[in-house]
């Protein structure tokens, strides 16, 4: 037997490569296990896992945590890797019973953890790696031998190990929450002195309606008296496990006041009617949401609320037979039912309250208003009771809904944008900035010329620029196209390296001048440039076709490219187009009906 070779004989040692081996397996399931655990903590957007993937799923299903103790499955999953490593550490002369019974033990677990997975949709890439990992590290285990004199010395290393993990885990933990709560209580404290200060003044107490300009904010539906001291409006989603807890601490309290009216407004968090998310979170929340609609319209407030509170109870849920057994039993005629909730108006209604929301910036449901004013804070427990009983205590006076004029999403990006701190954004040797030398408003854009939003961002500051000496402007590439791009490990637009070449083509021959008549035109063409379309442009332009091809494969360009990319990725930048006016950020910009981004940069100008 050569000394490579696995053997069973009691008391022979592992082979290095062998015992190599199985460091790399637990090593996998570790650093698996890590990115995980690092995502619960939000330390690090771990690729594959956002809201919507099957990592987010399986973390918030019930397999997630572990019964009773509430205990993140990831965290048990890294402090046992830990655990097994360690020991595997010690046993290079052999792989005791024990030991061995331990990983057969985990292997069944991981056994289930993937029926689970496969059965539940929740594939998630790095639990199945640290699953397969763990399972291939079994058939190793098996096929070692047995040491010469057994020892307990791995076991207690690995539960000694286990523990301390676990300790720290659970002291991340706490610290986190705490952090959490803080916060959330800081949030808490200052939206509701916002509800309080921004009170509408009557001189007296008196139930008269100041003038308002706008439209009424409520739902179509309301609980409570048309002029209340206090009006709540709740965006929400009846597939919202926190839409639900919120609806019941309110209406828990909602039933002792008097003083108090509640309406809803829908944002389904679904695809099938919300143009404004990118992923189906919650994909039965749009018929829901047109479920309560169709109630409203058939039998007014008596049936949405009735419809509101089934649809609740039921977490938005339901088959076709469910639905046509709960309508029959509220006493509706089916037929009817069927027409009305699957009519154009139900959609039409629906999409209406998502486009408000959106407007107002809506990211996450339950988003609360309290007399117009967004409150903050209320996942603090009995956080919305507070804010109400510290509102009534100041006695407010009893009005409609016409009196509250929530703040729009571009008034609070706005002011978001002004709260930030400057950050240091190092420019690249190789640039072509437009304007002035000496700027009020300096603007910076990494952006993809094939992207739409990029093209949109950037028409909005060129606009803004016309006529004016006191802004300077940065275009710097971040094209998602892994032909160029070192720092993305996808292509979504298969262009967008080459118009980036281009444009830097257009710089290296041209200068300044020449790199934004390239750039205007790869604005305007968006999104049909291709080879033969840029062949075409490049003469019209004035530029020597053999010249600017050259100038498009120099490394010169691609360094270009590639330092602009590496600069944003290192900023933390996650997505395009990323925008920093006067070195401040700016987050959300775009809206249903209106943008933000025109009103940051007449507030930088001082305008």
């Amino acid at each position: 037997m050569t000394p490579q070779e696995v053997t069973t004989d009691t008391g022979a040692p592992l082979p290095r490569a062998f015992f190599a081996t199985g460091i790399v397996l637990l090593a996998t399931a570790v650093v698996a296990s890590l990115a995980l655990v690092q995502q619960h903590f939000g330390g690090l957007e771990v690729p594959g896992c956002g809201p919507g993937s099957p990592c987010a799923k399986a973390a918030a299903s019930v397999w997630g945590r572990v019964p009773w103790v509430d205990w993140p499955v990831s965290f048990v999953g890294l402090a046992y890797f830990l655990a097994l490593l360690m020991a595997w550490l010690t046993s290079r002369q052999g792989v005791s019973n024990g030991f061995r019974q331990l990983v057969r033990f985990g292997a069944v677990i991981s056994v289930g953890f993937v029926v689970v997975m496969l059965a539940g949709g929740y594939l998630c890439p790095y639990c199945l790696g640290a699953h397969a990992a763990n399972l291939v590290f079994l058939l190793m285990v098996e096929m070692a031998p047995r040491p010469a004199a057994p020892s307990l010395r791995p076991l207690a290393i690995g539960g000694v190990v286990f523990l301390l993990a676990t300790a720290a885990l659970a002291v991340a933990e706490v610290t986190q929450k705490q952090r959490i709560l803080e916060k959330e209580e800081g949030e808490l404290a200052r939206s509701t002195e916002q509800v309080i200060q921004r009170r509408p003044q009557d001189g007296g107490g008196a139930s008269t309606q100041p003038q308002q300009d706008g439209p009424t904010f409520t739902g179509r539906y309301r609980l409570g008296p048309e002029a209340a001291p206090i009006r709540l409006v709740i965006f929400s989603d009846y597939q919202c496990e926190d839409c639900g807890h919120i609806e019941d601490d309110i209406f828990a309290f909602f039933a002792q006041r008097d003083d108090m009216s509640i309406s809803v407004k829908h944002y389904p968090m679904s695809t099938d009617c919300n143009a404004y998310i990118g992923t189906n979170l919650h994909p039965n929340a749009c018929w829901a949401a047109r479920a309560a609609e169709a109630a409203g319209i058939i039998r007014g407030n008596d049936g949405f609320w009735q419809m509101h509170e089934w649809l609740f109870e039921h977490e938005g849920f339901f088959s076709n037979q469910q639905m046509r057994d709960v309508v029959i039993e509220q006493g509706y005629n089916f037929d009817q039912w069927t027409r009305v909730m699957a009519g154009e108006e139900t959609l039409r209604l629906v999409q209406q309250d998502i486009d408000e929301g959106f407007d107002l910036g809506v990211q996450h449901t339950p988003m609360i208003f309290i007399n117009g004013v967004e409150l903050k804070g209320w996942r603090v427990q009995g956080g919305v009771q507070q804010a109400v009983e510290a509102l009534a205590a100041t006695n407010p006076p009893a009005l409609t809904a016409a009196a509250d004029q929530p703040k729009t999403a571009a008034e609070t990006a706005r002011e978001t944008w002004q709260a930030r701190a400057p950050a240091t954004l190092p420019l690249d040797a190789q640039s072509w900035p437009l304007g002035t030398q000496d700027p009020t408003v300096h603007i910076m854009l990494w952006g993809d010329y094939q992207e739409p939003r990029t093209v949109q961002a950037d028409a909005i500051i060129r606009n803004f620029m016309a006529g004016r000496s006191d802004v300077r402007y940065h275009f710097r590439h971040f094209p998602i196209d892994e032909a160029c791009n070192p720092v993305v490990s996808t292509t979504q637009y298969p262009f967008a390296c080459l118009a980036a070449k281009a444009a830097e083509a257009a710089g290296i021959l041209g200068g300044v001048e020449g790199y934004w008549k390239i750039h205007a035109w790869l604005m305007e063409n968006q999104p049909g440039i291709d080879e033969q379309k840029l062949d075409d442009a490049i003469s019209v332009l004035g530029f020597d076709p053999q010249a600017f091809r050259a100038a498009m494969d120099s490394i010169d360009a691609a360094e270009a490219i590639a330092a602009d990319a590496t600069i944003a990725q290192s900023s933390g930048l996650r997505a395009v187009p990323a925008i920093f006016v006067n070195d401040r950020f700016v987050g959300r910009w775009r809206f249903a009906k209106t943008e933000a981004l025109s009103g940051i940069l007449q507030a930088a100008s001082g305008e």
